[in-house]
């Protein structure tokens, strides 16, 4: 059920209404941030708040990639070895109806 959540990101105050629980929202803004501190360091903010924030979308968002491709890589490599398992099985079990 959505509600309105409400959050202070780069020192404005911002209201959302979300089906996100209060945990995931927890962490949602933790990785808000941490990317903006990445960006933005310990000599305080260079770049404009509309570009930081640019910015913090696109760590946010080449973070997120990178995690989908290794997933599907992973994947990729579960299904080939589960093919191998099931052909290993299937040869095992010809040799022992054979005997």
């Amino acid at each position: 059920m959505e509600r309105l959540v409400q959050f202070t990101f780069m020192g404005k105050k911002y209201k959302v209404y979300t089906g996100t629980s209060d945990e995931d929202m927890e962490k949602i803004l933790a990785l808000m941030h941490h990317a903006e501190g990445e960006i933005v360091g310990d000599g305080g903010r260079v770049l404009s708040a509309g570009k930081t924030a640019v910015m913090v979308s696109l760590s946010i968002s080449s973070k997120y990639l990178r995690l989908q491709q290794e997933y599907e890589q992973y994947r990729a490599e579960v299904e080939k070895r589960i093919g191998c398992l099931n052909d290993q099985i299937d040869t095992d079990l010809l040799q022992e109806n054979s005997r």
